[in-house]
């Protein structure tokens, strides 16, 4: 096989790779998306740390016990104060108080929502260290972008370069160029980590304004149950029973310790911190949406698959050149007889 045509082809691979590299960054708008990466991991960090994580979980237990206690031991402790069945009672409110009957019959719904959310927190953990950890240390996703493009735009002009005036040492360099970027995002763990935030993402979806809006309806039910339970429900049996609210109060506070004037004066801190959770999920929702224009294992095998063909075409180039110059200094062979 004759060397020549082959010390081309690390170039024209290079030119193929850089321009590859450099349109599709462009098409998929990675360096804003990078941003909105950036800014989310920057966001999401103090939200998703062990102590936070376990601070929202006792809250949450927190609070499903009070909506349990509501149910199982305040509203029948109600009703025997107003003189009346609790089914009796739960009629009544619905008139008096319809915002408090409400609430009560959609918290079991809005349970399940932030058990639901909380869980997936506490699941996806690891998965966002991962996705934290991504390009490589020390190298932000914005950072890493602009590598990227600045890496396609040099291969163009190396492979031009090698076009015009092809040398062995520009096969070389090019063969080392895509060894690294083989091998460092593959000594990383990329591919895994990759995985793991495509898979976080995904758990997330969908990124819509409406699980917003459905969220912070979930948070205003909540307040609305409480705040109507302590400062209307509560005086309204006292009235009816002829008795004050402070002893209405302590009843429910014998009935289940978790309905104590204590216990659900400290529910106002924990609503603030959930609506601090609320506020965010609002803040990064459009931040989702642009940062998943490209999956993440994409975009990694969007420069390892490149390196592999720089490699290989850098040592075809390599040979080639070496092959050029065995023919060339071959002695030539005596037409004997």
């Amino acid at each position: 096989m004759k060397g020549g045509p082959w010390r081309v082809v690390p170039f024209a691979v290079a030119i193929v790779s850089g321009l590859t590299l450099i349109i599709v960054m462009l098409a998929t708008s990675a360096l804003s998306a990078s941003q909105s990466g950036d800014e989310l991991i920057r966001s999401a960090t103090p939200a998703l740390t062990g102590t936070s994580l376990r601070g929202m979980r006792s809250d949450l237990d927190t609070m499903e016990g009070i909506a349990a206690a509501m149910r199982d031991a305040g509203v029948p402790r109600l009703a025997t104060l107003s003189g009346q069945t609790p089914a009796a009672f739960r009629a009544s409110l619905a008139v008096r108080d319809p915002s408090v009957s409400r609430g009560l019959a959609q918290l079991p719904a809005v349970e399940r929502q932030a058990e639901t959310i909380v869980t997936n927190l506490e699941q996806r953990q690891g998965q966002f260290e991962s996705a934290a950890a991504l390009p490589v240390p020390g190298l932000s996703l914005h950072q890493g972008a602009w590598a990227a493009v600045g890496l396609g735009a040099a291969l163009m002009v190396v492979g031009v370069v090698g076009l015009l005036r092809p040398r062995r040492w520009l096969a070389i360099a090019i063969a080392g160029v895509g060894l690294v970027i083989v091998v460092v995002p593959l000594a990383l763990g990329a591919p895994a980590k990759a995985t793991d935030t495509d898979s976080l993402l995904n758990s997330l979806r969908p990124f819509s304004v409406e699980k917003v809006h459905t969220r912070q309806a979930g948070l205003t039910t909540v307040r609305t149950v409480l705040d109507g339970f302590q400062n209307d429900v509560v005086p309204q049996v006292a009235r009816t029973a002829g008795l004050s609210p402070t002893v209405v109060a302590a009843n429910l506070g014998a009935a289940d310790p978790r309905l104590s004037p204590t216990a659900l004066q400290a529910t106002g801190p924990i609503l603030d911190r959930f609506a601090f959770l609320v506020d965010f999920s609002a803040r990064i929702q459009p931040l989702l949406v642009s940062t998943t224009r490209i999956s993440t294992q994409a975009s990694v095998w969007l420069l390892v698959g490149p390196g592999i063909a720089l490699s290989v075409a850098g040592i075809v180039g390599w040979r080639a050149f070496g092959w050029r110059r065995l023919r060339d200094s071959s002695p030539p062979q005596s037409d004997e007889r």
